[in-house]
């Protein structure tokens, strides 16, 4: 049996990251979960099992699209979630999944699976 997938969730609002992390570990992945952009970049930068980013797109001290090109920067497959203009132009531009709130819990797990499935940026696909 395989290791779950291991998936940071970036989202300043407890109760909107209690509750992404929460859908995703019903789902069988390992969650780690941070309120801004500094304690992302601190996991991101010690802790090598991470499979993917969750990211909000916005509120997070940093802008999401910063931080998105961070986690690609260290081959990440990233989903943002936002229902922003800018953030879906940028997520298109950048071949990042984005999902729009408000979302089910389906489609955040499709989303992740297409990410993770891409190959483009996964550290299993160097």
């Amino acid at each position: 049996m395989s290791n779950p997938k291991h998936i940071l969730v970036v989202e300043d609002n407890d109760v909107g990251r209690d509750a992404v992390a929460n859908i995703l570990e019903a789902r069988g992945y390992e969650v780690s979960a941070v309120p801004d952009a500094a304690s992302m970049r601190a996991l991101i930068d010690t802790e090598t099992s991470i499979d993917a980013v969750v990211l909000d797109a916005s509120h997070l001290g940093e802008s999401g699209t910063s931080l998105a090109r961070y986690a690609k920067g260290h081959r990440l497959p990233v989903v943002m979630m936002s229902g922003t203009k800018s953030a879906m132009v940028f997520a298109e531009q950048h071949g990042l999944q984005l999902l729009l709130r408000p979302f089910q819990p389906e489609q955040l797990d499709a989303a992740l699976h297409q990410a993770m499935g891409s190959g483009l940026y996964g550290r299993g696909f160097a």
